[in-house]
């Protein structure tokens, strides 16, 4: 049983607010936009034991903002009707790691492979140095949400984690 004010509201005082309020206030507007055709990005940064990983990611039974994302795109790609309207579903996870970037996606190796980052007229792209012409390496294609989902866990997996004095298991 969870502790009352640990992952969860303790009352209207409270220093947590509920994933789904979470939701509501910021991954709803992300995926609203995204449906519009903006690239979006969740971008978490602050002290170590904050709630980054937990607003983000969140931990069962309280899932965060992107496995929000994906149950509620996926619900809406599969209620889609109309013969006109076609959805590809595209996902990256990107580390950035003592300045360097890395495919969180790709099956993890003692040696990671280093990706560079080029910017051309304001768009950002993400590459590998072995193979330049691919600049879209990084994203993969969803069919499905288990298929999105099982990206999203390797991508976490892959991330790299170390202990800090706050937090045992702190995602770098």
């Amino acid at each position: 049983p969870e502790c009352t004010g640990v992952h969860i509201p303790d009352g209207p005082d409270s220093k947590y607010v509920s994933q789904e309020m979470v939701w509501d206030d910021v991954g709803r507007v992300i995926m609203k936009n995204a449906l519009k055709g903006y690239n979006c990005t969740v971008f978490a940064y602050g002290q170590s034991g904050a709630g980054k990983s937990y607003s983000v990611v969140g931990y069962p039974p309280n899932i965060g903002i992107i496995p929000n994302t994906l149950i509620s795109l996926f619900n809406i790609v599969d209620i889609n009707s109309d013969e006109k309207v076609r959805y590809l579903v595209e996902i990256a996870m990107l580390e950035v790691y003592m300045d360097e970037v890395y495919d969180l996606l790709e099956p993890r190796k003692r040696e990671r492979n280093k990706l560079k980052v080029f910017i051309n007229k304001g768009e950002v792209f993400v590459y590998d140095p072995k193979d330049r012409k691919n600049m879209d390496k990084v994203w993969r294609a969803a069919r499905d949400h288990s298929q999105a989902e099982a990206f999203r866990k390797l991508g976490d997996a892959n991330r790299t984690v170390r202990a800090t004095g706050m937090n045992p298991s702190s995602s770098r």
